[in-house]
């Protein structure tokens, strides 16, 4: 039985090749050429291609760049929220690596349950943990309670994806892309209008 380390060696090159060239060239042959080891040798560790991909999924953390500075939420919810983002988005090349992969298994995972079950549970973990801090902000009056918690997170989440796959072909300049993003994070931060009633005045 391939040891751990072991198994993390060929999940790095696994996730080098995706880098790469893309999930399509992932392969047992490519693998052993990346990692320098023999291609019986990640045939052992992993019997099935499946394996290999989900042990790689399971490293990608490994290439998240460290956490912000600050206390999460802080030194308020909207700044941080923008620094968040941004550590998301392709501008230099450990966060490029990171996009692609993500975008890679993402691209897999209409075909791939335990993918898309893995993709799944972290961002419900995210969004867990951003609506812990949006109840705080509430409660601290740095949020407007009339927004809902669920529908925020999901919508920084799909800022963060859409923004981060669309920098991979259109290059932007970084303080332009923190302009963005500051703006579309200040506009999910207000809330909307109270829409009068039919045929009155709006209030």
């Amino acid at each position: 039985m391939a040891t751990t380390a072991r198994i993390e060696e060929f999940a790095d090159a696994t996730l080098r090749v995706v880098v790469r060239d893309g999930l399509a060239g992932v392969s047992y042959r490519s693998v052993a050429a990346e990692s320098g080891w023999s291609l019986g040798a990640v045939q052992k560790a992993f019997p099935t291609k499946r394996q290999l991909l989900g042990a790689a999924l399971r490293r990608t953390r490994s290439l998240v760049p460290a956490q912000i500075g600050t206390a999460p939420g802080r030194p308020t919810l909207r700044s941080w929220l923008v620094e968040l983002v941004l550590r998301t988005l392709p501008l230099d090349e450990q966060r490029r690596r990171v996009v692609l992969v993500g975008m890679a298994f993402a691209d897999r995972a209409p075909y791939d349950a335990a993918i898309a079950q893995s993709l799944a549970d972290g961002d419900a973990e995210i969004r867990g943990n951003l609506q812990l801090l949006f109840l705080r902000a509430v409660h601290e009056g740095e949020l407007d309670p009339s927004i809902d918690h669920e529908h925020l997170a999901r919508l920084i989440l799909s800022l963060a994806a859409g923004l981060a796959g669309q920098l991979l072909y259109d290059d932007v300049p970084e303080n332009h892309v923190r302009t963005l993003v500051d703006m579309a994070i200040r506009a999910l931060l207000t809330p909307a209008p109270t829409q009068a009633p039919s045929g009155g005045p709006p209030r």
